[in-house]
This record gives C-alpha cells, sequence and structure tokens, in this order.
C-alpha cells in the first residue's frame, strides 16, 4: 500500500469504509453512494481491489495453465502438492485479494485513509482523495498569514481572470474593490480559502459575495506564496 494519511471523516465514516472493504465488490457497490466523499472513494477502491484481481486470476490462470502443461505433459498427470509455482498462483489469485481487504479495512478502522498503487489515482478521478493535507491549510494561524499578506498588498494592482485590473483598499476586515461599490468581508476570504483547491470564480460558492475579486486575490501568486 501507499502512504497512509489520517482520514478526518468521523467514526462512523471509519466503520463504512471498513465494511466497504469487508464485503468486497458488493460492499463496494453498497457505500458507493455515500454521500462521505471518504467513504465514496474507498468504496471505489475496494471495486478496483476486485476488478484487478479479477482480471488478474483470468490472465495468471492462462499462465499457470501452460506451465502445468509443460511441466507436467500428459493427460493423466497430476500436479503435485509441494509445486511452489502452482501453491504461488493459487494464494495470490485466492487469498491474496482477501488479506489486502481485510488489511485496507483495519487501517481505515484506526482512522487511516490507506491507498492502494495505481488504483488510488483511479479512485480519485471520481470522488476526492480524502487528505487531513487541506484541513491543516485551513487552520485558522494559517489564513491569517494570508490575510496579513492581502493586507500588505493593498493599493496594488490585481488581475480579474478575463483580464481586468483593479485595486482594493482595506478598512478593519473588508475589503473594497475601486471597480465596484460592494465591500467583501474578510469572513468570504476565509470561507473561499477553506474551499481549496480554487479552480474558478463559480465554483467558490453562492455563499461568497464578490467571488470574482476573491478568487483573483486568493490565487495571486503574492498572496500564495
Amino acid at each position: 500500500m501507499a502512504d497512509q494519511s489520517r482520514d478526518p471523516g468521523g467514526a462512523g465514516d471509519s466503520w463504512r469504509a471498513a465494511a466497504a472493504y469487508l464485503l468486497g465488490f458488493a460492499g463496494g457497490l453498497i457505500f458507493v453512494r455515500s454521500p462521505r466523499t471518504g467513504v465514496r472513494f474507498h468504496a471505489i477502491q475496494s471495486i478496483l481491489i476486485d476488478v484487478a484481481a479479477a482480471v488478474y486470476s483470468i490472465a495468471s490462470l492462462v499462465v499457470a495453465g501452460a506451465y502445468a502443461s509443460i511441466r507436467y505433459p500428459g493427460k493423466a498427470s497430476t500436479i503435485p502438492p509441494d509445486d511452489v509455482v502452482m501453491w504461488t498462483w493459487a494464494v495470490t489469485s485466492v487469498l491474496g485479494p482477501l488479506a489486502l481487504h481485510v488489511v485496507l479495512a483495519l487501517a481505515t478502522l484506526t482512522g487511516r485513509s490507506p491507498r492502494v498503487p495505481f488504483l488510488w489515482r483511479v479512485a480519485s478521478t471520481f470522488t476526492p482523495v480524502p487528505d487531513t493535507r487541506r484541513k491543516t491549510r485551513s487552520a485558522p494561524q494559517d489564513f491569517n498569514a494570508i490575510w496579513t499578506r492581502i493586507a500588505l498588498h493593498e493599493g496594488q494592482d490585481f488581475r480579474l481572470r478575463h483580464g481586468g485590473l483593479f485595486h482594493y483598499q482595506l478598512y478593519g476586515d473588508e475589503i473594497l474593490p475601486n471597480r465596484t461599490t460592494i465591500g467583501i468581508h474578510r469572513s468570504h476570504f476565509e470561507r473561499a480559502w477553506n474551499r481549496r483547491p480554487l479552480t474558478g470564480p463559480g465554483r467558490i460558492g453562492k455563499d461568497v459575495i464578490g467571488p470574482s475579486y476573491v478568487y483573483a486575490i486568493l490565487t495571486d501568486p503574492r498572496i500564495t506564496l
């Protein structure tokens, strides 16, 4: 497995994610519709494990069959029980996926967010990967540094996404852009900052005033250093 990070979800999420692994393919199908991002991620990863295991079993069965026909030719030939190659194939095909499901379930129960190499990248395309680094970046003390830099660049030109330039004045905890009559309170910047990654003004949220200005300021290299 890849490195594991702490899962920000609660105990209920951990149990659901563990169940998605323990129930295998069926568990993945059950929990893939969960409203919880972390649970959906683990459900999809559980499904992908079984899909990959099925592909491996079919491919390795062909190889094992070819090996057996060469190593033990003849219709009446029997494969001895101490054949290491055949034992390895049987264990990896049957017990390997089961053991992986159990290990992942135990990891989620301890508050971890395990990622299976390659598979987690596919799972993350359907749902964001649960990662506490986002929460760490969103801590109040971290945003204080962002707000301090916003204050330091008062009066300087910033560029809107469509190319227009603007500057702003700071009155207490409120930003006043020169191209509009609205005032944008600090809380709106912090709210948008907590929703990173910011991909555009329209994705910030309808509860943020002046999203075009908020987006331009928060994505400027002088602010996000």
